[in-house]
């Protein structure tokens, strides 16, 4: 019998459903771990000043939103690890490490 209501039917999982979670690609997970690898290799290239600032970057960006709970606040944080992943690897670019 077919519900009136366009939509899964509650109580049915849909087939990308497992346990009440998404399954798919973690995309945002993938950009998070490159982004953490590069930030690690510009942290073995950089000088201690720049180790400094990335480190603080870094630890910031990953602190804030566990101290406060914000969705705005995680999104930010988000962004700025992806973009600073993005900084370090022109910095290894220039370099020439990579």
């Amino acid at each position: 019998m077919r519900s009136a209501v366009a939509g899964p039917v509650i109580g049915h999982a849909r087939s990308d459903d497992v346990n009440g979670e998404k399954m798919g690609i973690p995309y945002d997970l993938i950009g998070t771990g490159i982004a953490i690898i590069l930030i690690a290799l510009a942290i073995y290239e950089a000088d201690i000043k720049g180790r400094i600032i990335i480190l603080a970057l870094t630890l910031l960006t990953f602190l804030l939103p566990a101290l406060f709970r914000s969705a705005v606040l995680n999104l930010i944080c988000y962004i700025t690890r992806l973009l600073l992943g993005i900084v370090c690897y022109i910095y290894l670019k220039w370099q020439s490490t990579i």
